[in-house]
């Protein structure tokens, strides 16, 4: 037995050497721009790089761009495995669009734009400036014994970054991170200072707020949060099939779910929470969470090396490792709904799908898997939520939704295959797969608008607030192709 997992291990060393090394020789930020992306595929290069640290240096910044006819970006983290954030002015279109591209583009990083605004105690209402990560906003949580109900997986992406894309936490009782945005503060392009929520301005708070960075700079954020709390979770481990014929109870049960699946072995971890008045207790400290996160990074990074082996390495982090596991903890928030550590080194794509027709989407998706013959050596991830009102959130409406999560490690040569093929067949299934936007997917306008039904009205809000195609980049010219509103 040993003797067969010898190449295994093998690889696994060599994965580990080429990984950190790979991490250790490449810093992502120079100061508060971003040099690459998440997963280190996009380069966020700008003959202009500006960094704001006021609200009037992004005015200034705004105003520079439209006299000088060019092309602006807004990058926070540069989180996203897209090139949603990433400047460039090649996007062709009318003359006046070819002026902009031959006069360049302004890359304006908000990272140094951060902080604390004001916190209302009797309301629990926060403002932040948009530039602050999740990882300093909880920070400030602390200091104030607050919390927030909804919350992504990750902590470096900035609060204007998370709420543009339409980021999302896990658990029906809870929408998208928008959902919990009060207010927003928007320098327009033609640079004015606008303040919009739903009872000020509301196509703009609706349009805006998840805006994709295309209406303007976000410039503040108010939040509604509430009084600090702990998760009681619980992990329990059970087959795809077994998920299937009981999707709708798991997932609605509790107040907190996420669904871990790995394709080869069919195993699927869920993990629940609810709130508890219990301390934290059976936590992993530090050093055992980052052992655990590199060693199954490893893992998976070592396939690229060798695709061959990922059926072979996938049952051995299941059977033998044991990665999936039944436990039990208590946690803060935070901590609870987080990932402690995290090395984005493969592709992400993600759907957003109704809640009834989850187990069916799943299922095509592994049968496309089949056909194609490709390795899945990432665990895919299913979280649901409830709707929400904002125009291109692939939450809107009132229909409860999935985010199915598919992940692609290293096969760059496949991963338009595969991640192109899986929204087309949920097109074809009817499930309406409304793409996440900071992640691959390759469905044209037409099909976005029919999954969108305030398409329509966001595109003329974009010609409205921005005839000129200012806030735009070669990401935003296809997802808008067919609308030309950038060109």
């Amino acid at each position: 037995m040993a003797s067969c997992w010898l190449p295994v291990a093998s690889v696994v060393i060599v994965g580990l050497a080429a990984l950190f090394s790979g991490l250790l020789s490449r810093d992502r930020f120079d100061g508060c721009c971003p040099v690459l992306n998440w997963e280190q595929r996009h380069a966020f290069d700008s003959p202009v790089v500006l960094r704001p640290s006021s609200l009037a240096e992004v005015v200034a910044a705004v105003n520079m761009a439209r006299l000088q006819r060019k092309r602006l970006t807004i990058v926070g983290s540069g989180h996203s495995y897209s090139s949603i954030a990433v400047p460039n002015p090649d996007v062709g279109g009318t003359a006046d669009d070819m002026e902009m591209h031959n006069n360049g583009s302004v890359l304006v990083c908000m990272r140094c734009y951060s902080g604390l605004v004001r916190v209302d105690s009797d309301s629990h209402l926060v403002t932040v400036l948009a530039g602050t990560s999740l990882e300093q906003l909880i920070s400030i949580l602390d200091q104030h014994r607050l919390a927030l109900d909804v919350m992504p997986t990750v902590f470096e992406p900035t609060i204007g970054g998370i709420v543009a894309a339409g980021s999302h936490g896990c658990g029906t009782k809870h929408s998208s991170v928008a959902s919990l945005v009060r207010e927003i503060e928007l320098v327009t392009p033609d640079g004015e200072v606008v303040t919009a929520s739903p009872e000020k301005n509301p196509d703009i708070f609706y349009g805006a707020t998840v805006g994709l960075g295309s209406l303007g700079v976000l410039t503040k954020v108010t939040l509604q949060t509430g009084p600090a709390y702990n998760l009681a979770e619980r992990s329990s481990v059970m087959h795809l099939t077994e998920l299937a014929g009981n999707f709708e109870h798991i997932v609605t049960e509790s107040e907190y779910v996420k669904i871990l699946v790995e394709y080869h072995t069919g195993a699927v971890q869920i993990i629940s929470s609810n709130r508890t008045h219990e301390q934290p207790r059976n936590s992993p400290t530090r050093l055992e969470a980052d052992f655990w996160a590199y060693v199954i990074e490893a893992f998976q990074f070592s396939t690229m090396l060798y695709p061959a082996i990922i059926p072979a390495t996938m049952r051995f982090l299941i059977h033998h490792l044991r990665v999936f596991s039944p436990s039990e903890r208590v946690e803060t928030w935070s901590k609870a709904l987080s990932i402690q550590q995290y090395i984005p080194l493969h592709l992400e794509s993600e759907f957003a799908v109704p809640l009834a027709q989850t187990p069916q989407a799943i299922e095509a998706v592994y049968k496309l898997v089949d056909e194609i013959g490709i390795g899945i050596s990432v665990f895919n991830e299913v979280r649901c939520a409830s709707g929400d009102k904002f125009w291109l959130s692939n939450g809107y409406g009132a229909t409860p939704r999935c985010h199915v999560t598919l992940g692609l490690y290293g096969q760059d040569n496949r991963k338009a295959e595969y991640f192109g093929q899986v929204g087309q067949r949920l097109m074809a299934l009817g499930a309406e797969p409304r793409p996440h936007w900071a992640k691959f997917y390759t469905l044209t306008e037409r099909q976005l608008s029919t999954l969108y039904p305030k398409w329509g009205d966001f595109v003329a809000l974009k010609r409205k607030l921005d005839p000129n195609a200012m806030f735009c980049n070669a990401y935003l010219q296809q997802v808008f192709s067919e609308s030309k509103v950038c060109g």
